[in-house]
């Protein structure tokens, strides 16, 4: 067992501040350890992974990765070299994954990071927490990093380790975590290791705008996302996941989706990107819908047999789909921007709109919002599409598909009703209310800025 001798858990922040655009940071800088290798690797070294976040003014954001060079046979004060990040627009957020070698015990080291082109900087104390694809034993009396799982007291999610023990829970335990609540307080990189979906979830976990990224979910489950499934009484909201879901099966029943596989419960202001692939019920949020979606967005590209943006299909009961968009390329024998298939009760689809490509390689059917619905229960308004990212809707027929005409279609082939124009106004479960106010500005439709009208929650 390695003696981490001289290796210390923090890095206090002296100073971080950069006068000018051609700045740096060039002394100690905070960092939080997140977890060690046991031994050393092939190479001699001992590796440990940590994660630190710099926060900007105005609150914009980018994304960029670094790497720390290390040294074996490194004598102590023996510094990593200097690593550059050129072209940082200014006041900027930049948010680094570090992976550092430690070669050995009793050594010490300087860490050097030079940001050119950065302004007026300040750390925030906030952790990517990264996985390193373990799970721990499964365990009842878990208790995370803090809470009691009460809604006064959630359980907090600290760490990947946290999320892997959450998830092996509702594994092996076949824990459901009813009436249960949890929060996530960290942001998480899965590091693309393989991920075993969670099981039936009935609890109410809430990410905080936390991002899940390095997501990889590849197997033949009946079930596969980054939640198999969210029953009727569960509620998952605010968490914004990326990465990669296959179903592998070929069985055209199974069901994949970025979010969730099966979804009986409500999920609000969550988002996937990444890709979502399979042969029978796939989505960018859900891959079979039974419930509520709310508020959320899809730019992954999503491919099977029924396709579709937000959801792949429903069939028991009448999903309701309210104030989301697809951005993300869907292909399938049933193809919708919003909603893949519906041959249940019916749907309901209202202040959604869809700027993805949508094709059917097959030649099946597909529609701008949803390939076909199930006639004389569906309901459909104020949603539109945009024209150049779909094929030759001139009429309301292609918005839709060609089969089972919805009820209602008010407002709904190009334009959105500019009396929805206001403040969205929900119920206690986020399900609009009143008017239905979904859109944030019309503008100038069709013709002026925004050039499409946006929906309440977007930027």
């Amino acid at each position: 067992t390695a003696a981490y001798t001289n290796v210390p858990n923090t890095f206090n922040v002296l100073d971080n501040t950069v006068t000018d655009n051609t700045g740096g940071v060039n002394r100690d800088a905070d960092f939080e350890i997140t977890s060690f290798s046991s031994t050393p690797g092939a190479d001699g070294k001992y590796i440990c992974q940590s994660a630190y976040f710099l926060a900007s003014a105005d609150g914009a954001g980018s994304m960029l990765n670094i790497a720390l060079d290390t040294y074996i046979t490194a004598a102590p004060g023996t510094p990593f070299k200097t690593i550059t990040v050129n072209n940082v627009p200014a006041k900027k957020n930049v948010r680094t994954n570090v992976l550092m070698d430690f070669a050995a015990t009793s050594s010490t080291y300087t860490y050097t990071l030079d940001f050119a082109d950065f302004d007026a900087t300040d750390i925030n104390h906030k952790t990517v927490s990264i996985w390193d694809g373990s799970y721990p034993a499964a365990n009842t009396g878990a208790t995370f990093s803090g809470g009691d799982g009460s809604e006064a007291t959630p359980y907090i999610i600290g760490s990947a380790t946290d999320f892997a023990q959450f998830a092996e829970n509702t594994r092996n335990n076949f824990q459901n975590y009813e009436y249960t609540y949890f929060k996530l307080d960290v942001d998480i990189n899965l590091n693309d290791k393989p991920w075993t979906p969670t099981k039936e979830f009935r609890g109410v976990f809430d990410g905080q705008h936390h991002k899940i990224t390095g997501l990889k979910v590849s197997g033949a489950d009946e079930k596969m996302g980054l939640f198999g499934q969210l029953s009727n009484d569960g509620r998952l909201s605010n968490l914004h996941v990326s990465g990669d879901v296959e179903n592998t099966s070929s069985t055209t029943y199974y069901v994949a989706g970025g979010i969730c596989g099966l979804h009986g419960g409500v999920i609000t202001n969550c988002s996937f990107s990444g890709s979502v692939r399979g042969v029978g019920l796939v989505g960018g949020i859900a891959g079979e819908c039974n419930g509520k979606i709310i508020s959320c967005k899809n730019t992954a590209s999503v491919s099977g047999k029924e396709a579709g943006g937000i959801a792949g299909r429903e069939s028991s009961t009448i999903p309701k789909i309210y104030g989301c968009y697809n951005e993300g390329a869907i292909d399938g024998e049933y193809a919708g921007g919003i909603l893949g298939k519906n041959d249940g009760f019916g749907c309901e689809i209202k202040g959604c709109y869809n700027i993805g490509a949508i094709q059917s390689s097959s030649g099946g059917t597909f529609g701008a919002i949803t390939s076909s619905a199930a006639a004389g229960n569906s309901v459909m308004a104020s949603c539109y599409v945009k024209e150049k990212y779909a094929a030759a809707h001139t009429t309301e027929e292609t918005v839709f598909g060609s089969s089972g005409w919805p009820t209602s279609t008010n407002n709904t082939v190009w334009y959105a009703d500019p009396s929805n124009d206001g403040t969205y106004t929900a119920g206690s479960d986020g399900v609009p209310t009143g008017d239905y106010k979904f859109w944030k500005s019309l503008g100038s439709w069709n013709g002026g800025t925004p050039e499409y009208p946006k929906l309440w929650w977007e930027e």
